[in-house]
């Protein structure tokens, strides 16, 4: 995955087994695919589209599990 694209996320958080990333316009296609390529085995699955992702998770605390670890990598 690429640290700059990432960097690209304004906000992220979760509710149940959902995450809801926002993104810069235009790049949520991109940052969604960077999701897929981290190929963590909690993320069911992610929509794009110009400025945000939908990503559903296996639980309530995978999301949460999912939501630091992408933090992690906007922060760094």
């Amino acid at each position: 995955y690429n640290h700059a694209l990432f960097s690209s996320i304004i906000d992220i958080a979760y509710a149940l087994n959902n995450v809801v990333i926002k993104t810069t316009p235009g790049l949520a296609q991109a940052v969604a695919a960077g999701i897929d390529s981290l190929n963590d085995s909690d993320v069911l699955g992610c929509v794009a589209g110009d400025d945000a992702i939908i990503l559903v998770s296996k639980s309530e605390e995978a999301s949460a599990r999912i939501t630091e670890k992408i933090r992690k990598i906007a922060e760094n």
